[in-house]
């Protein structure tokens, strides 16, 4: 890592996170900076990485995450199921109303609309239930992302404010580097005719 006195380096720290000592994360910082799902795919920015670090430290934090990565994997055949259902139902519904609304009987379309609207009324009556833990199910998973998202900037607040507290305060170094251009300054003065 090159601090910024002159011609001083560093080498690695193993107490500061690696995101911190990659020459190239403030050329990276200057980008965009992406949002990122909470899920394992940490890395996208300086939070994501430093993010990665603490993960690789705590293996309990990255094995509970690893488990809500595989819980979100697992139900995707339960959540796919449920919407294809419910689409295909919708688009039902809103096709036969289309289709019943061609008849030109005005008693046989009323007939066929009410019938429609009574299958349909039951079929939500049949999912209310499902529809109620499937809001409860989508409730949690927002509150688990905002937890793992909590999470994270604790974290890594946590790791910037020791990386903060282990650097200098710069001082020496930009009163160092006043006085050498300040010399330069004063020299360039003294060829000024």
């Amino acid at each position: 890592m090159t601090i910024f006195a002159c011609g001083h380096t560093d080498t690695a720290d193993e107490e500061v996170p690696s995101a911190l000592q990659d020459p190239s994360a403030v050329e990276e910082l200057t980008g965009e900076v992406k949002s990122s799902f909470p899920r394992l795919a940490y890395g996208e920015d300086l939070v994501e990485k430093l993010f990665a670090d603490v993960l690789e430290k705590d293996t309990a934090l990255k094995s509970l995450l690893e488990q809500v990565d595989e819980r979100y994997d697992q139900h995707g055949d339960t959540v796919q199921r449920y919407e294809r259902f419910n689409a295909l139902n919708d688009a039902y519904y809103t096709s036969a109303q289309q289709h019943a609304h061609t008849l030109k009987d005005s008693t046989e379309r009323a007939q066929q609309l009410a019938v429609l609207e009574r299958s349909q009324g039951a079929l939500r009556m049949r999912l209310a239930e499902a529809a109620r833990l499937e809001a409860m199910y989508s409730a949690s998973t927002t509150r688990i992302a905002d937890l793992i998202e909590l999470i994270k900037l604790q974290r890594t607040l946590d790791l910037m404010e020791a990386y903060q507290r282990k650097e200098p305060s710069f001082v020496k170094s930009w009163k160092d580097e006043v006085g050498r251009v300040r010399e330069l300054e004063e020299r360039l003065k003294a060829q000024v005719k």
